[in-house]
């Protein structure tokens, strides 16, 4: 997610830039996102914050790196961190603009404040419709990862294809798949997890949801098929999905939110 926004904006501000140093903090950037793709995070931070050091940078860049330093702590369950990198972003930018609501909304989201959170976002996608990180978390709040009470898969849909759209990102993409799963469209849900599947085929989650959702709509040789693959790869999670598969009709995938 964080990576998309980063790209689309280091491709926009350098141009016409003298100094160097916008340059070399995107490419800090780039390498703290790489490290971040293999979870080195703490690497990353590091990468991230020297990025973020760099004088000669505007503002908005500078937010950008501050909140992926956050991000990165926020995976660590360094919350308290996450939350100060999250406000020192936010305060970079204009009160009530798109980047400071959503960086607020984030350290709303870590104290459990899903209402408030939620309002931000509205805010923000008003202000930016199309903003990945909105669109994103609107669509996370609405298929109830954050908070039960606020689950309606079909307020997440828009966003989730609005956030799906912005740059055909696996993760929007899964969501999606998820969200459309939700509304009982299976047939699109299951389209979307093939994609996957045949772009990953190494990643667990992608073929498990998809042989579940080919044992749902009783497609039994293709689901045997991707069993074997899966054995391959994940023997453990074979055994669980071989010794109780879903029966034809079923609608129950549990989803890991």
């Amino acid at each position: 997610m964080h990576r998309i926004l980063i790209i689309l904006f280091f491709t926009i501000s350098l141009a016409g830039c003298r100094s160097t140093d916008p340059v070399k903090a995107a490419q800090l950037n780039t390498q703290g996102l790489a490290l971040a793709s293999q979870n080195k995070h703490r690497e990353a931070i590091e990468c991230y914050r020297k990025a973020a050091a760099y004088k000669a940078i505007p503002d908005s860049m500078r937010s950008i790196y501050l909140t992926n330093v956050a991000m990165s702590y926020h995976t660590l369950e360094v919350n308290d961190s996450a939350k100060f990198y999250f406000a020192k972003s936010a305060a970079l930018n204009r009160k009530k603009s798109c980047a400071y609501l959503v960086n607020m909304a984030y350290i709303a989201l870590i104290d459990h404040d899903t209402e408030m959170a939620l309002e931000m976002l509205k805010d923000a996608h008003r202000f930016r419709p199309e903003n990945l990180t909105a669109n994103n978390l609107l669509g996370l709040i609405y298929l109830g990862d954050y908070d039960e009470t606020f689950h309606d898969p079909q307020k997440a849909l828009r966003y989730n294809i609005a956030a799906y759209n912005a740059f055909e990102d696996d993760i929007a993409k899964s969501l999606l798949a998820r969200n459309y799963y939700e509304l009982n469209n299976t047939e699109k849900a299951i389209q979307l997890f093939r994609e996957l599947n045949q772009k990953n085929p190494e990643i667990v989650s992608y073929l498990a949801t998809l042989i579940m959702m080919e044992q749902e709509l009783g497609n039994p040789e293709r689901a045997d098929e991707l069993l074997q693959q899966l054995k391959q790869i994940d023997e453990e999670k074979y055994k669980e999905l071989a010794a109780d598969p879903l029966q034809p009709g079923t609608h129950n995938i549990v989803w890991n939110k």
